[in-house]
């Protein structure tokens, strides 16, 4: 479907996260935004173009995070409700203000209704990645997510979505996989409010020797939990835009030492009502 991808580093299960010490703090997505404008080429191809820009902060602000996405690229229009868009893609992240890695690569999108309630949609995206600094972790980073959305009555949808990724760096201990597995639910309220709640599980496995992080020896293992709760306020609109509150828990246990963490997230997002 057209949009925008949103970032969300924190369901990325594959992710090869520096060699650091200590987990975040509780913060707040101070700003997450995206936009994206299609040009009709013909009558069944348009032509994608958008960005994504997000910043959160934590206490000490060491682990502050920013990130940049732009995609371009043409959608086709099969027709029997197909889509298809093949976009270019770069990427930039920032930590504690500094340059952590950037990506390069594409990004496939397809989608299809089966019916007027039920719509299934993938997408893959590969990426050359480079560090600034721990070079060790330069490498291809590649994702799989396949997604499906039932409109179970007009005010109420279910989803689930399955994926895996894989990230190939250049030192063997930080190359890791992984799957994911998520569901999600959204209902109309009285009032002008519409409530979700979604719900994923992600693990990751690495390989090599993760001494010294894994006293055993063995290769690492992390599992994440993620629980999301939002709020979003359609009766109310500035400029076409409409608040949606987001409250975030996430929960990661490994076998490699000091790397478990228990984080709250909140966020105030402007969503444009289409």
């Amino acid at each position: 479907p057209g949009g925008s991808e949103p970032p969300t580093p924190h369901r990325t299960p594959g992710r090869p996260p520096p060699p650091r010490t200590k987990a975040p703090a509780p913060g707040w997505e101070l700003f997450c935004g995206g936009g994206e404008y299609e040009h009709p080429l013909s009558g069944t191809v348009r032509l994608r173009a958008g960005g994504h820009l997000s910043r959160t902060e934590y206490e000490g602000r060491d682990f502050d995070q920013t990130f940049l996405a732009a995609h371009l690229g043409p959608r086709w229009f099969l027709g029997n409700g197909t889509e298809i868009s093949l976009l270019s893609s770069a990427r930039r992240h920032w930590v504690g203000g500094d340059g952590e890695w950037r990506g390069i690569g594409s990004r496939l999108e397809t989608s299809h209704r089966l019916s007027r309630r039920f719509l299934v949609y993938t997408q893959a995206s590969y990426h050359q990645r480079s560090y600034d600094e721990d070079i060790d972790l330069d490498g291809p980073y590649s994702s799989l997510r396949l997604s499906a959305r039932w409109q179970a009555t007009p005010t109420a949808s279910l989803e689930a979505r399955v994926g895996a990724t894989q990230s190939r760096t250049e030192q063997e201990r930080y190359r890791n996989a992984g799957q994911s597995v998520g569901l999600g639910a959204s209902v109309d309220l009285p009032h002008g409010f519409t409530m979700g709640v979604d719900a994923e599980s992600l693990w990751t496995a690495y390989e090599g020797n993760g001494y010294p992080l894994v006293s055993s020896g063995q290769s690492r293992r992390d599992r994440t939990r993620i629980l999301s709760i939002s709020l979003l306020n359609r009766g109310f609109t500035v400029q076409g835009f409409s608040p949606k509150l987001v409250l975030t828990r996430t929960i990661r246990t490994s076998n490699a030492q000091l790397q478990d963490y228990r984080r709250t997230r909140t966020e105030l997002r402007f969503v444009r009502q289409l």
